[in-house]
Protein backbone atom coordinates (compact mmCIF):
# COMPACT_ATOMS: atom_id res chain seq x y z
CA UNK A 1 0.00 0.00 0.00
CA UNK A 2 1.49 3.44 -1.05
CA UNK A 3 1.21 6.21 1.80
CA UNK A 4 -1.84 8.40 1.81
CA UNK A 5 0.48 11.63 0.75
CA UNK A 6 2.04 9.52 -1.96
CA UNK A 7 -1.11 8.94 -3.70
CA UNK A 8 -2.36 11.14 -6.36
CA UNK A 9 -1.37 12.31 -10.01
CA UNK A 10 2.06 13.80 -9.72
CA UNK A 11 4.40 15.38 -13.07
CA UNK A 12 7.42 16.54 -13.71
CA UNK A 13 8.51 19.80 -12.26
CA UNK A 14 10.81 20.32 -15.19
CA UNK A 15 10.27 18.60 -18.58
CA UNK A 16 12.78 20.52 -19.79
CA UNK A 17 15.16 16.80 -19.32
CA UNK A 18 12.78 14.10 -18.90
CA UNK A 19 9.16 14.51 -19.09
CA UNK A 20 6.50 12.09 -17.14
CA UNK A 21 3.46 11.36 -15.04
CA UNK A 22 2.76 9.34 -11.77
CA UNK A 23 -0.08 8.00 -11.23
CA UNK A 24 -0.62 6.59 -7.89
CA UNK A 25 -3.14 5.08 -6.12
CA UNK A 26 -3.87 2.80 -3.19
CA UNK A 27 -2.27 -0.31 -4.17
CA UNK A 28 -1.10 0.39 -7.54
CA UNK A 29 1.62 3.26 -9.83
CA UNK A 30 0.98 3.76 -13.43
CA UNK A 31 4.62 5.44 -14.51
CA UNK A 32 3.60 7.64 -17.87
CA UNK A 33 6.51 9.05 -20.43
CA UNK A 34 9.99 8.45 -19.08
CA UNK A 35 11.27 7.13 -21.96
CA UNK A 36 14.77 5.47 -22.51
CA UNK A 37 15.29 8.27 -25.79
CA UNK A 38 14.94 11.13 -23.03
CA UNK A 39 18.23 10.03 -21.74
CA UNK A 40 21.19 12.85 -22.36
CA UNK A 41 23.54 12.03 -24.19
CA UNK A 42 26.32 13.12 -21.72
CA UNK A 43 24.33 10.51 -19.61
CA UNK A 44 23.45 7.71 -20.85
CA UNK A 45 23.58 5.65 -17.43
CA UNK A 46 20.36 4.06 -16.96
CA UNK A 47 20.27 4.75 -13.25
CA UNK A 48 20.35 8.54 -14.11
CA UNK A 49 17.19 7.98 -15.89
CA UNK A 50 13.70 7.94 -13.82
CA UNK A 51 12.51 4.45 -13.93
CA UNK A 52 13.94 2.61 -16.16
CA UNK A 53 13.16 -0.36 -16.94
CA UNK A 54 9.41 0.04 -15.72
CA UNK A 55 6.64 -0.72 -18.43
CA UNK A 56 5.11 2.25 -19.18
CA UNK A 57 1.30 3.18 -19.47
CA UNK A 58 0.19 0.10 -17.47
CA UNK A 59 -0.83 0.08 -13.53
CA UNK A 60 1.60 -2.31 -11.37
CA UNK A 61 1.24 -3.06 -8.12
CA UNK A 62 3.53 -1.35 -5.41
CA UNK A 63 3.94 0.09 -2.13
CA UNK A 64 5.97 2.38 -0.37
CA UNK A 65 8.15 1.74 3.08
CA UNK A 66 10.87 3.50 4.90
CA UNK A 67 11.01 6.06 2.39
CA UNK A 68 11.02 3.82 -0.44
CA UNK A 69 8.88 3.31 -3.76
CA UNK A 70 8.48 -0.37 -4.18
CA UNK A 71 6.92 -1.30 -8.19
CA UNK A 72 6.04 -4.92 -8.60
CA UNK A 73 7.17 -6.18 -12.15
CA UNK A 74 5.92 -9.43 -13.15
CA UNK A 75 5.77 -10.32 -9.86
CA UNK A 76 8.98 -9.16 -8.42
CA UNK A 77 9.97 -5.86 -6.57
CA UNK A 78 12.01 -3.82 -7.92
CA UNK A 79 14.95 -2.00 -5.69
CA UNK A 80 13.45 0.83 -3.84
CA UNK A 81 13.38 4.29 -5.23
CA UNK A 82 14.00 6.99 -2.13
CA UNK A 83 11.56 10.10 -1.65
CA UNK A 84 11.42 12.24 -0.01
CA UNK A 85 8.65 15.58 -0.10
CA UNK A 86 10.52 18.99 -0.27
CA UNK A 87 9.99 22.42 -0.30
CA UNK A 88 11.37 24.62 -2.44
CA UNK A 89 10.36 28.57 -2.08
CA UNK A 90 8.90 29.34 -4.92
CA UNK A 91 6.53 26.72 -4.83
CA UNK A 92 5.03 27.36 -0.53
CA UNK A 93 1.62 25.90 -1.33
CA UNK A 94 2.41 23.07 -3.90
CA UNK A 95 3.21 19.64 -2.71
CA UNK A 96 6.76 18.53 -4.10
CA UNK A 97 8.33 15.23 -4.16
CA UNK A 98 11.71 14.15 -4.88
CA UNK A 99 12.74 11.14 -5.99
CA UNK A 100 16.15 9.96 -6.40
CA UNK A 101 18.03 7.84 -9.44
CA UNK A 102 21.47 6.98 -8.97
CA UNK A 103 22.81 10.53 -7.53
CA UNK A 104 20.33 12.52 -9.60
CA UNK A 105 17.22 13.75 -8.10
CA UNK A 106 13.80 14.13 -9.93
CA UNK A 107 11.32 16.82 -8.79
CA UNK A 108 7.83 16.12 -9.17
CA UNK A 109 4.51 18.17 -8.28
CA UNK A 110 1.43 16.95 -6.96
CA UNK A 111 -1.69 17.90 -9.35
CA UNK A 112 -4.55 19.71 -7.02
CA UNK A 113 -7.28 17.81 -7.09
Amino acid sequence: MFHWDLQGIWVSHDPSLYSGELFIEHDRITVSGYFAVETPEHDNEDEQRPFPNIPKGIPHEGYSEDGKIYIIVDGTPLKGIPYEFVEMPDYQHHRMLAVTFGERKEILELIPE
